[in-house]
């Protein structure tokens, strides 16, 4: 027979069967604690009970085995490692894999969705979900379902036309002290390359002579070559220690986070000086001055910028390392103004 006993907010569930090992286990609910104690004693009596199973583990046991088996072998690991730890301090991942329903997973979804966008809450579930695919597939735990697969996902929407323009960008690095962010901020705003390729960038993947720098680890999985423009070699070329022999190592050996921390602050006190100045002057400030400004809208600047110029969609590819020419248009932002001098100076040539 089964007992089921309250302690602690927990329902602690004992099975003894005459002739059989007593069972044990402990429920958040009473509800899955009945519906666990019904099925064991009734696969027992049939003689089809697995007294040599594991028991299954927790959440939060699951993800520490996850952040160790798994997210280290990932480039984003140390990123990954801080969404871990903070879905192990949820309530939820005091509860066993296979006790955590589709419907607590949806309100999470919702509770995170009020103040997270839908990408970041589609980025935590996609974690939960691999880790219930690893455990059922590698882990040994066949019995488990992915409760993730019967929840709907939100629906995101990447689109982003945010540009910096060039006096928000000498506006920010005037507010931050880090020469660091300064530098690799003006290398980002010439060369459209992603923050955490620039912050791991290594000499010997620079050639200041050919004006090109190599990427061999990038976010899509394919290693590029980029051209330098001129501003972009002036930085490298102050930035180049004084040696004999070529350079070697990383150019800044900072990770891409730091530098995206510092960036946001730079952004935020660059806002507070344009206030206090327009308080000052008595004039209006502008609500999109210096505002919704990230780190990543370098690099849409960029893009926009050379297509501008004049260069060919498969030129940017070259240069941004997109794979397609969708993903290519959702960096590109060229203004309407822009496109009506150039159809003015078409027409004058007819």
């Amino acid at each position: 027979m089964a007992t089921i006993s309250k302690r602690n907010g927990k329902y602690s569930v004992r099975v003894r069967v005459l002739g059989f090992p007593c069972l044990h286990r402990t429920f958040n609910d009473r509800r899955a604690a009945q519906v666990w104690a019904v099925q064991v004693e009734d696969e027992i009596n049939r003689g089809v009970y697995d007294f040599g199973k594991r028991e299954l583990p927790t959440l939060a046991q699951a993800l520490a085995d996850y952040a160790k088996k798994v997210t280290a072998a990932k480039r984003g690991a140390v990123k990954e490692a801080y969404l871990i730890n903070a879905l192990a301090r949820l309530p939820l991942a005091r509860k066993p894999l296979d006790q955590i329903r589709p419907d607590e997973l949806a309100r999470l979804r919702d509770q995170w969705a009020q103040s997270l966008s839908p990408a970041t809450v589609q980025r935590r579930l996609s974690v939960l979900s691999h880790l219930y695919n690893t455990a059922i597939k590698e882990w040994g735990h066949q019995e488990l379902d992915n409760p993730l697969l019967r929840i709907s996902k939100l629906k995101i929407t990447n689109h982003r036309s945010r540009t910096v323009c060039a006096r928000e960008l000498d506006a920010v690095l005037a507010a931050t002290a880090s020469e660091t962010v300064k530098h690799i901020a003006r290398l980002a705003w010439h060369t459209a390359a992603r923050l955490s390729e620039l912050a791991t960038l290594r000499w010997e993947y620079v050639d200041l002579q050919d004006g090109t720098a190599h990427f061999p680890i990038t976010k899509n999985g394919l290693a590029r070559t980029v051209p330098l423009a001129p501003g972009a070699i002036s930085i490298l070329e102050r930035l180049k220690p004084k040696t004999k022999t070529p350079p070697t190592g990383a150019i800044f050996d900072i990770r891409p986070d730091s530098i995206s921390k510092r960036w946001t602050l730079a952004v935020k006190k660059a806002r507070k000086n344009y206030e206090a100045h327009c308080i000052e002057q008595g004039l209006q400030a502008d609500a999109d001055w210096l505002t919704n400004v990230r780190f990543h809208d370098l690099r849409h600047s960029a893009v926009t910028r050379l297509a501008e110029h004049g260069l060919s969609s498969l030129e940017l590819a070259a240069i941004s390392g997109h794979k397609s020419l969708s993903m290519l248009s959702r960096y590109t932002h060229i203004r309407a103004e822009t496109l009506a001098v150039k159809l003015a100076s078409l027409e004058a040539r007819a």
